[in-house]
């Protein structure tokens, strides 16, 4: 008497490889998807500390200036710069710059610090003066921070332009 042991059969191989080759991909793409948002999330976030960083030190150096050195400066195009009298010795002139693609400021006795870093490019930045009524005057910015992304991925994109006015104190 011959005895049969259960086996499977090729159809049913075939359904379950597909489903097991579904599950592999499905998980792939998955994680595919999460990669991907993690890295717009670090360049969305890279671009907005930067940029927050940025300005507000350049806020507290306009709000602690005496003046705006307007013939030192450059107004109204890309790149622009900044350069205000202090009442110190040591940051008199203070000197907001592009050094390449990143912010420098430059204060007199003291060497030159970025204020943005490698992750980031600044494509534009723009001051222009403003005045108002009763005012020491003060200065726009206008600047356009983007990741720093030279294989041009997707992933790795972001940009955000930002506008503020700051004023001296009078």
């Amino acid at each position: 008497m011959i005895i049969k042991k259960p086996a499977f059969t090729l159809i049913e191989i075939v359904f379950a490889i597909g489903i097991l080759a579904g599950i592999i991909f499905g998980t792939l793409a998955l994680f595919g998807a999460i990669t991907s948002a993690r890295a717009k999330t670090q360049a969305e976030f890279e671009v907005i500390s930067n940029a927050r960083i940025a300005l507000a030190i350049i806020d507290q150096r306009v709000r602690g200036a005496v003046s705006i050195n307007a013939a030192s400066s450059t107004f109204l195009i890309h790149p622009g710069i900044l350069s205000l009298q202090t009442n110190s010795a040591l940051t008199n002139p203070t000197v907001f710059r592009l050094s390449g693609n990143r912010l420098q400021i430059v204060e007199d006795s003291l060497s030159a610090l970025m204020l943005t870093s490698e992750h980031v490019d600044i494509s534009n930045l723009v001051f222009t003066p403003v005045s108002y009524l009763g005012s020491s005057g003060g200065v726009q910015v206008d600047m356009t921070i983007r990741s720093h992304n030279p294989d041009s991925d997707p992933n790795y994109s972001f940009s955000q332009n930002y506008q503020t006015i700051v004023m001296l104190r009078p």
